[in-house]
């Protein structure tokens, strides 16, 4: 006999008639207003979950929700398909640019990189390219990256780098990019044989609109539907609804600037955060469209339990969102100074390399013409030149920029005065960039050892800051 007010039995209920509703079929207007009926539902049921404390509660809901998640979405696929939604209106030529270029960096998953690529390589959208970074893994994944490239052509890109991390691998690869709207795929992912389609068609529809992302299934060691967002302000400065694998277009990355490439931080989340603050707007395609492979080896699971400090350097990338009280309470939490180094932060979605500069050196003044010369604005890489004082800012201002100190020609160089080393300038730095040190430097000493603590690599010669730059690799090549 059914207990009265049973949160199982009413939610099952609910969602069952929904479920049946949609397959006896639905207009575009009422697709509309099923799927915002349906996004309360999820949410009745996610509250339904937190509030139980019987674990055998908890579980038939979820087992509930998963069952009828699946049953709608495979329908409602079916009857948006039917009625034109998601269906781009039109196909481009195959020659010339593709129209969407997806990322996949790849470290120590090369075992299911070709699931990754044979699942772009399926889409039924054809206009696309997918860039391969090779981000130093430690397997086989060049070899089989440039596997895929002879099987499925030159829409196949390889980037082979050393390693810098997940952030600096995407950025390269969207430098590299030739697409109209682009797309972070994890190598151990795979996308839903209309995922490039039905986010093009959004975008098509919506000129407003600069990110799409999707619901979530998971499949490997479980499985389950992940109702994605929504996505806004100020809802996002307190948990992230957008999954790492949503498409943007082009100008949203070049007005971010990239991802924060930081060895400790929610990358996807700042990255989101930032293109929010710029005013874009993102949307949800109500389709599970990215399929998330659990294997027990996320780098999310890895940072869970840090949570809390993470949180904090955003509060400190961005206090403009989060507000001045937040930003000077979390750097008080993280041991930083209160007043933040002007225009630092600029410095975090590149590879910036910090020096100290005397430019009555002949080896410096050599130095900063090869900086002028051979590191452009977009190279990819960002110099904090570091000076002891006006004098010193001046004359290195002179010898990158004909003098003018204020009227920068390289918007990717910083320079710095400090009358003596600070430690807490160092921390301010290692929050805010990731820093490479010229270790032959003795003025970087001051930095050395906040450096190690940050687990941020070290480097000696300019020459080798080259090598962060990746190669596109020809399987015509080997």
């Amino acid at each position: 006999m059914r207990k009265p007010n049973d949160p199982v039995d009413d939610l099952n209920e609910a969602s069952l008639a929904l479920v049946e509703r949609l397959e006896s079929g639905l207009d575009q207007r009422s697709l509309a207003e099923l799927e915002r009926t349906y996004e309360k539902l999820v949410g009745l049921f996610l509250a339904a979950v937190r509030e139980s404390a019987d674990e055998d509660q908890r579980s038939r809901l979820k087992d509930i929700h998963d069952s009828h998640a699946q049953r709608w979405l495979t329908s409602y696929r079916e009857e948006a398909r039917s009625t034109g939604l998601f269906i781009p209106r039109q196909l481009p030529a195959s020659e010339g640019a593709p129209v969407v270029s997806v990322i996949i960096p790849c470290y120590g998953h090369g075992r299911w990189l070709r699931d990754a690529v044979q699942s772009v390589a399926s889409q039924d959208y054809p206009s696309w390219e997918v860039l391969v970074v090779i981000d130093g893994s430690p397997d086989d994944a060049v070899t089989i990256a440039l596997e895929l490239q002879r099987e499925l052509g030159p829409r196949v890109r390889v980037l082979d780098k050393r390693n810098e991390g997940l952030s600096a691998a995407r950025n390269w690869g969207f430098r590299a990019a030739r697409g109209k709207y682009f797309l972070p795929l994890d190598a151990d992912d795979c996308l839903a044989p209309d995922f490039l389609s039905s986010c093009v068609a959004l975008f098509e529809a919506r000129s407003d609109v600069d990110i799409v992302y999707p619901l979530l299934q998971h499949f490997g060691t479980e499985g389950g539907i992940w109702v994605t967002g929504p996505v806004a302000l100020p809802q996002a400065l307190k948990m992230n609804g957008t999954p790492n694998c949503a498409m943007f277009r082009r100008e949203v990355f070049e007005e971010v600037g990239g991802y924060w490439h930081f060895p400790d931080l929610y990358e996807d989340w700042e990255f989101w955060l930032a293109a929010l603050g710029k005013g874009r707007r993102a949307v949800r395609c109500p389709l599970a469209l990215l399929l998330v492979r659990r294997h027990g080896e996320s780098m999310q699971s890895e940072k869970a339990g840090r949570r809390s400090l993470l949180i904090e350097r955003m509060k400190v990338l961005h206090p403009s969102l989060y507000g001045k009280d937040a930003e000077a309470d979390a750097r008080a939490s993280l041991g930083l100074p209160p007043v933040a180094v002007d225009d630092v932060q600029a410095f975090g979605r590149g590879t910036c390399s910090v020096t100290v500069i005397d430019p009555d050196d002949r080896d410096d003044q050599r130095l900063l013409k090869r900086i002028a010369a051979e590191f452009t604005a977009g190279s990819g890489f960002s110099f904090l030149l570091v000076v002891h004082s006006e004098r010193a800012a001046h004359a290195v201002a002179e010898i990158l920029h004909g003098g003018d100190h204020n009227a920068l020609d390289l918007p990717d160089i910083l320079i710095l005065t400090i009358e003596e080393p600070d430690p807490n300038l160092a921390r301010e730095l290692l929050l805010s960039a990731p820093v490479i040190l010229d270790t032959g430097r003795p003025d970087l000493d001051f930095l050395k050892t906040q450096a190690r603590d940050c687990m941020i690599r070290s480097i000696s010669t300019l020459d080798e800051l080259r090598t962060f730059a990746p190669r596109e690799l020809s399987s015509t090549d080997r």
